[in-house]
């Protein structure tokens, strides 16, 4: 029998992946001049959007992260358990558009897809919560809590966060949110 926290972490997980889903669609459809997209990185892209959290329901997280949708759910009150940090570390271990990922993993590179992935999971998450787009948690968390993992590999994290709030405006400036 499924719980109301399992129903709860089904639906707003793949509601949130449809989103991913539809924002990496847009903005192929839409900018791919813009964002100098070969056919081979719209087919990457779409390939990556298509497995986006795909590991929220490996055996590690699936538990963990129903407990974490209803720890959230909650203003994150409550306890944290290990089961919780176990899923959570596996995730940022396992997907590819979390640049804490580079602090682990020394042959990771967060290229143009992770970063395009990681825009569209942003803007997901801002539309989830009613927002019309993830400029100002871009600008004013994002960069902040990841720019130590950034620095970890040789692309120039400036070009990076230059390319993502490029990324990120496009979806900011479009009416279609």
């Amino acid at each position: 029998m499924l719980s109301n926290f399992e129903i709860a972490y089904l639906e707003r997980t793949v509601r949130h992946i449809r989103f991913v889903q539809d924002n990496m669609l847009f903005l192929i459809t839409k900018y791919s001049k813009e964002l100098n997209l070969s056919i081979k990185d719209r087919q990457i892209l779409m390939h990556n959007a298509m497995k986006h959290d795909a590991s929220k329901f490996n055996n590690v997280q699936y538990r963990g992260y129903i407990a974490i949708t209803e720890y959230y759910k909650n203003n994150a009150t409550g306890t944290w358990t290990t089961e919780m940090q176990e899923a959570w570390i596996n995730h940022y271990k396992a997907e590819n558009h979390h640049p804490i990922r580079l602090k682990s993993d020394k042959k990771f590179i967060f290229d143009t897809y992770c970063q395009i992935e990681c825009c569209c999971d942003l803007q997901a998450m801002s539309q989830e919560k009613g927002e019309q787009s993830c400029l100002d948690y871009f600008d004013n968390k994002w960069i902040a809590d990841n720019k130590q993992y950034l620095d970890m590999q040789i692309q120039d994290t400036q070009e990076i966060i230059n390319y993502m709030h490029k990324v990120i405006q496009l979806f900011h400036s479009s009416n279609a949110f």
